[in-house]
């Protein structure tokens, strides 16, 4: 099957990311890439900071909906709106958004949050969801952002439009976004990137990566292993280093966990600081995890 590209719509002479601000999507199908908000949170750019005041309004009403046990008619308002819509043709979908994505299923999914802040974790970020809920990654929280952040990529891509001299049309259909002012989902209304008859939303190249940098097992390693092997670390006679290796403490965790998972919730809850650590550690961690246009274009065109 020969790919589409949206750069074909927009300009024939666009080759390389190095010409352009977006991920040159392919149309016809989709790319495994993910929208990642520690690369948003790392820029200050006015999409990025756009992004950053809906997502960080998002989730703050979402651990407070937990955190004070509200109702499961409340926690469904939350997730109206967070099925996949496969507009940025991105991640694994392939527009068949499934059980886990209707508001039942992400109630379901979701229902760990009750123990976890019962174990003392201090949840108050979307890159915390990764960390501490199994099968939880990626797809599901990039999926969750694209349709928070909708009007901030809508706008991204009719700034594109106008750039590049393509004619934008009012939206076929009902989208909705995250509103930070009223802390509620709200309709968009407006124009929108329409090809064949279907909605697409470009996005900033700087906001993406393959995998997400921060998993349970890099937190583990990055924050809670450093931790321990920092507090186990003694001198002899001589003053050399005496210093645990990080396979054998892990190797000592596990054996009484069982599991990293299970073992970075106990650590985090004895020690709450630990997240914040890593809330902390994120722009130094992340600046230089962004993609550039060398490794966009092997993905996108199979060459560098």
């Amino acid at each position: 099957m020969m790919k589409k590209h949206i750069s074909a719509y927009l300009d024939s002479n666009i080759s390389s990311h190095s010409q352009i601000e977006f991920v040159d999507i392919v149309l016809n199908s989709d790319t495994k890439l993910f929208i990642d908000p520690c690369l948003i949170d790392t820029h200050q750019d006015k999409w990025a900071l756009a992004a950053q005041a809906s997502i960080g309004n998002y989730f703050e009403k979402f651990y407070n909906v937990y955190r004070t046990q509200q109702t499961n008619t409340e926690k469904f308002k939350l997730f109206f709106h967070t099925h996949e819509i496969n507009a940025t043709k991105l991640g694994y979908g392939n527009g068949n958004n499934g059980k886990a994505k209707t508001p039942e299923g992400m109630v379901a999914t979701f229902s760990v949050i009750d123990s976890l802040f019962s174990h003392r974790l201090n949840l108050s970020k979307a890159v915390d969801l990764p960390l501490f809920i199994s099968g939880f990654a990626e797809d599901c929280l990039s999926d969750m952002l694209t349709n928070i952040i909708f009007k901030v990529l809508n706008e991204f891509t009719l700034e594109q439009c106008e750039k590049f001299g393509f004619a934008s049309v009012p939206i076929p259909r009902q989208y909705y976004y995250w509103d930070c002012q009223i802390s509620d989902w709200m309709p968009y209304q407006g124009k929108c990137l329409c090809i064949d008859n279907k909605v697409v939303l470009l996005v900033p190249k700087w906001f993406i990566r393959q995998r997400y940098y921060y998993n349970t097992s890099q937190y583990f390693s990055m924050v809670i292993l450093s931790k321990l092997q920092k507090e186990k670390t003694s001198f002899d006679a001589d003053g050399k280093e005496l210093k645990p290796t990080k396979k054998s403490l892990k190797k000592e965790i596990i054996h009484y966990n069982k599991d990293i998972l299970s073992a970075a919730i106990e650590y985090t809850g004895k020690e709450p600081s630990l997240l914040t650590e890593y809330h902390n550690r994120i722009p130094r961690d992340y600046a230089d995890k962004g993609m550039d246009d060398e490794m966009l274009d092997e993905i996108i065109y199979g060459y560098r």
